[in-house]
């Protein structure tokens, strides 16, 4: 069995060794879960997968398989362009009304900041209802 030096000076199997281009595509998994705000277990779920395989992709340990490809360009609406090739935008492009394009980085911002919104105004909401306890106060 052949013993390589990996750049960080740990030896390792040769079998073990990705290509450039895999490690790249896991650097690439590792960007998308950062933009996303994503936990490695979060993505897993999204993914179905295990937390620990997450983690050997990003880490560059195992390249995903082309199936987890897939599921990746899907869960996460990624260009397969970038995410292969390292070409043109990271997300695919969402259409919102009138035509207007937000990619999916815009979209999950504004998604998150209406969430807080709905949140904060059903707790006012519920803070303001007075308590009915019997018919005759609803008159």
């Amino acid at each position: 069995m052949t013993i390589s030096i990996r750049k960080v000076g740990r030896p390792r199997k040769t079998d073990d060794l990705i290509s450039h281009e895999d490690e790249l595509v896991c650097k690439r998994l590792d960007v998308i879960l950062d933009v996303l705000d994503l936990t490695q277990q979060e993505a897993a779920e999204k993914l179905g997968i295990k937390q620990n395989n997450v983690s050997r992709i990003v880490l560059a340990k195992n390249a995903p398989s082309l199936s987890l490809l897939r599921k990746i360009l899907t869960a996460f609406n990624v260009n397969p362009n970038w995410l292969i090739l390292g070409e043109g935008e990271m997300f695919k492009n969402v259409s919102v009304g009138q035509g207007r394009l937000i990619d999916k980085n815009e979209l999950n911002l504004l998604s998150n900041q209406l969430s807080k919104i709905t949140d904060r105004l059903n707790l006012l909401t519920k803070k303001d209802e007075p308590e009915f306890t019997s018919e005759k106060q609803l008159n």
